[in-house]
């Protein structure tokens, strides 16, 4: 009796659901010890689906099912799943129930198929397509083709296939070309890249493929970048750079321009977009107009000439003239070495060298405790013998000209970096012989020729500067020189004493240079007259004295700058 309630209470369950239009959900699906005849009996009411059962099927098997949250549909393939049924969909409103031994007999034969996918359709994106909406079918791309796809499955799947190209929007591969030079074309395609477009550049004309909507846009994309760029070609000739200079340069500053040697003729073919091509252009023109060689002239001033062409070897400069010098080169090397040359030539400052060259007695500087033990001293260093005398003390001993005497007083003008010479005294004339050795070993007199020395005082100023604080560097040589005695043959012979130093000293600074000694011994005879001429008893009327003198020579020397 309460299976039987239970019956009844489940089919007017479904009964309601069914009158009102609602889908039969878990809150009603209530089963318990239900026939497997009755369950489909509500689904294909529910559905409205025939269902067909096989012969094997125990259709009065009992079934128990408590189901949530789930609809018929999903329900009855549960129930199947639980008593071991199989099911396959006859057209398209009937279902057939049969047990798993008998599936070969119930199931739709299997059939190859070859589908080849629309154009502009990506095959891997359909492939995916076809898995999702119908799981069951085998796929598989072939290797030959790369749009076709090998399909197996039944005959319905197959138009089902069919049915899913058709609905897909049309999007069959256009191609578009556009005549233009191969430069321009490669240009276009790595500068328009565009997923949905295939781009080909060809030696006269650029193609591109895709779909009608597609070939359209990139056309219109071309035009505009061809209007913006204004493609075109020139020629560059250089008047004064040599051609392959011209390519290196065009080559390092092409940006998107193309350049080609016109081999031959001296001229580079510039091809590209107009803003490029003209940026090229100056710079080449620019590059062209540097190379051209252009004169100059200039006056080198107290500048030498050996000086200025020393100066300018290695500036890729050419000189004509002496002290108006004419220069020929490159603006950039012109202006390069008239700087250096005007640097160079600026006025130097001159230096008012005085000299004071005098001879003490060395014991006179020893009574006065004066000891020239290097070769220069300041005139503050002088006064320091005696710091209390306002005059330096060897100058008091030059004045009163009793130890002492002054040799020369000679001045001379001196300009920045050059040399001065003054010499003071005669010139000695020498016999200088040239001989020869014959092979018996005797000597050959050749010829006799005269040589003249200079004997006196020479002083020579060389390398002097002023430094920017107003400091007078220079180098001082002076030398002495004397005839001291006659050789057998009648030479004279010469004793010299130099001295040489480089020193600095401030503008109307003294310095003094001593140690140039000398030693003579000097005698003096003496005789009273008629007397001393007298035999035997002249001796009596006649003295000798002989002295040894020793001395040194001193150079007082003092530098003053010019003001001009």
């Amino acid at each position: 009796m309460e299976n039987t309630f239970r019956k009844i209470s489940l089919g007017l369950i479904f009964i309601t659901a069914l009158t009102l239009g609602c889908p039969v959900n878990a809150e009603v699906l209530k089963l318990s010890e239900a026939p497997l005849s009755q369950i489909i009996e509500l689904y294909s009411k529910s559905t409205g689906r025939n269902v067909f059962v096989d012969e094997s099927v125990q259709q009065q098997r009992k079934i128990t099912v408590h189901l949530q949250d789930m609809n018929i549909e999903e329900a009855f393939s549960l129930v199947q799943k639980t008593v071991g049924l199989e099911s396959c969909l006859i057209g398209s409103n009937t279902l057939l129930l049969y047990p798993p031994d008998r599936a070969q007999r119930y199931r739709p034969e299997m059939k190859p198929f070859i589908f080849r996918t629309p154009a502009g359709i990506d095959v891997k994106w359909f492939l995916g397509i076809i898995n999702t909406l119908i799981p069951g079918l085998k796929t598989a791309t072939t290797p030959g083709d790369q749009r076709a796809i090998l399909l197996f499955g039944p005959t319905n799947d197959m138009n089902k296939i069919g049915d899913l190209s058709k609905k897909l929007p049309d999007l069959q591969t256009r191609q578009k070309s556009l005549a233009m030079s191969e430069p321009e074309s490669k240009l276009i395609v790595k500068e328009l890249k565009s997923e949905d477009i295939e781009t080909e550049s060809n030696s006269g004309s650029l193609l591109w493929k895709g779909s009608q909507e597609a070939v359209q846009k990139y056309q219109e994309r071309v035009s505009q970048w061809r209007k913006i760029t204004a493609w075109g070609s020139e020629v560059f000739t250089p008047e004064h750079l040599d051609a392959q200079k011209v390519c290196k340069a065009a080559e390092a500053a092409k940006g998107r321009t193309i350049i080609g040697d016109l081999g031959g003729t001296g001229s580079i073919l510039i091809e590209g977009p107009i803003a490029d091509r003209e940026r090229v252009l100056i710079i080449l023109q620019k590059l062209d107009q540097q190379a051209r060689k252009q004169r100059k002239e200039l006056l080198l001033g107290e500048m030498k000439p050996e000086t200025a062409k020393e100066a300018l070897k290695g500036l890729g400069v050419e000189s004509v003239g002496d002290r108006q010098m004419v220069l020929i080169g490159k603006t950039g090397a012109l202006e390069e070495a008239a700087a250096i040359l005007t640097s160079l030539g600026k006025k130097k400052k001159q230096a008012l060298i005085q000299f004071r060259l005098a001879e003490v007695a060395k014991t006179k500087l020893k009574t006065l405790g004066i000891d020239l033990d290097k070769s220069a001293y300041s005139y503050g260093e002088i006064k320091d013998f005696h710091p209390k005398d306002m005059l330096p003390l060897l100058l008091r001993v030059l004045h009163e000209g009793k130890d002492g005497k002054i040799l020369a007083e000679p001045n001379l003008r001196v300009i920045e970096g050059e040399e001065a010479k003054v010499t003071i005294g005669d010139r000695i004339p020498l016999e200088v012989s040239a001989t020869a050795q014959t092979d018996s070993g005797s000597i050959l007199k050749l010829n006799t020729q005269l040589e003249w020395v200079d004997v006196g005082i020479k002083m020579t100023v060389k390398n002097l500067t002023v430094d920017s604080d107003g400091c007078i560097r220079m180098c001082l040589k002076g030398e002495v020189s004397s005839v001291v005695a006659t050789t057998k043959q009648g030479y004279p012979q010469i004793r010299t004493r130099e001295a040489e130093s480089t020193f600095r000293v401030n503008n109307g600074g003294m310095i003094v240079m001593g140690g140039l000694l000398s030693r003579e011994e000097r005698e003096s005879n003496n005789k009273i007259p008629l007397l001393g001429d007298l035999p035997l008893f002249g001796g009596l009327a006649r003295s000798r004295d002989k002295q040894k003198v020793e001395t040194e020579i001193i150079m007082l020397v003092t530098a003053t700058l010019v003001k001009e």
